[in-house]
């Protein structure tokens, strides 16, 4: 279309078609449609370097046009320059420009491709580690759990922001303070065979009130802050508690998983960390209430899971509402002596009850191979500790 100008405005035409090819490299500046980076620096050179030659070019034909056509004629005074020295200057100062311009973009664009190899590089690690903790949680060595900032409850920040009887589920934590929720990753054999979570982690044991409300008076929240502000919980760092530590209620795709996940695993929890059981009259009656007792007074040793002595016992006993010291000890003396099959036929009773039947199924299946997995963890410590350059996470061996 550049040809529909008259012949006679060829200065018209040049800049027309410069206009033009300009336009070219700023698209594909900013389109970048090469994959590559090579190939996008070389498209960009390209149309530059040819820019620059049409330019060059084009000037001379007009010039040679004009002195073949106006014989004598001064182009310059034909084109309506005075002088021809501007017009130089220009051409010269593109000569060595453009190529200047050239080598900045170069240097830009290897920049910015750096960079984005960096980040990809750094994506790219992310996604290797969460996949090799995805593989190590779905064999079980494993479980990644949310904890609340036990200095929340510990200082009395939540009172400050208004939760003065209790806290909120997890979704509601996680939106208005974010901050709160702490993400860890337990271990199995650092949980089993070394208590490595003790004097950090404290998981709490407790029945629920009501349906939706499982601290509906306000006990379980003054209790656990209680502890926390007691020499025996100034270690603390993080507080494990079902309502404010997993998902409630309606729950996405992926906290379903997450759910799932975290209940699969939660022994991990009672068998390696702190255990404060917040027990009121009905506690006795609870599946989960008594799995989390039992386990909490259970010690790992290298024939696996058997009772642990009284000043090893890593559970703390706190009667609350209605409960006494009595059932406290009642609680300690049901508990504290029993094997891993006296607890399963315990717990398997009909009297026992709990609200979703293929959580209590789950659960003694899961005693069945505790002390198998115990005794492996508790090898691995002892590998470990001889020689460092184990690793951290032995394969299982074949059954």
């Amino acid at each position: 279309f550049v040809l529909l100008i008259p012949e006679k405005n060829a200065f018209l035409r040049l800049v027309v078609a410069t206009l033009v090819c300009t336009t070219y490299p700023l698209i594909l500046t900013v389109a970048r449609p090469y994959k590559r980076v090579e190939d996008h620096v070389l498209a960009v050179t390209t149309s530059i370097l040819l820019i620059l030659l049409f330019l060059c070019a084009g000037w001379s034909t007009i010039f040679l046009s004009i002195e073949e056509r106006y014989q004598g004629a001064d182009p310059a005074d034909v084109m309506g320059f005075g002088n021809l020295e501007p017009l130089v200057n220009v051409m010269i100062a593109l000569v060595f420009g453009l190529p200047i311009l050239l080598l900045a973009y170069l240097t830009y664009t290897g920049s910015i491709e750096a960079k984005r190899q960096r980040e990809q590089e750094r994506v790219l690690e992310e996604t290797n580690r969460a996949l090799a903790d995805a593989a190590l949680e779905m064999e079980g060595e494993q479980c990644t759990f949310l904890f609340l900032d036990a200095d929340v409850i510990r200082s009395g920040l939540c009172d400050e922001v208004g939760y003065k009887t209790t806290l909120p589920r997890l979704q509601e934590i996680e939106a208005a303070h974010p901050e709160w929720i702490k993400r860890r990753v337990l271990k199995r054999h650092l949980a089993y065979g070394r208590q490595h979570y003790r004097s950090e982690i404290l998981a709490v044991s407790h029945r629920w009130e009501q349906p939706e409300a499982p601290d509906a008076s306000g006990a379980q929240l003054k209790a656990i802050r209680e502890y926390l502000q007691s020499p025996a919980g100034l270690e603390v760092s993080f507080v494990w508690y079902d309502y404010w530590c997993m998902p409630q209620g309606i729950r996405s795709p992926t906290e379903k998983v997450g759910f799932k996940r975290m209940l699969q695993n939660v022994n991990l929890l009672y068998l390696g960390c702190s255990v404060l059981i917040l027990q009121e009259l009905s506690y006795l009656s609870r599946f989960w209430t008594q799995f989390e007792a039992w386990c909490s007074m259970q010690s790992a040793t290298e024939d696996g899971l058997g009772p642990a002595p009284a000043v090893e016992r890593r559970c703390t006993v706190v009667p609350i509402l209605q409960a006494t010291e009595g059932m406290a000890s009642e609680l300690i003396m049901m508990w504290a002596s029993r094997s891993v099959d006296e607890a399963i036929e315990t717990l398997a009773s009909p009297d026992v009850t709990v609200t979703n039947q293929s959580d209590k199924e789950l659960q003694l299946y899961k005693l069945r191979e505790l002390d198998s997995l115990v005794q492996e963890a508790v090898a691995q410590c002892a590998r470990e500790a001889v020689d460092p350059t184990v690793v951290e996470i032995a394969p299982r061996q074949a059954p």
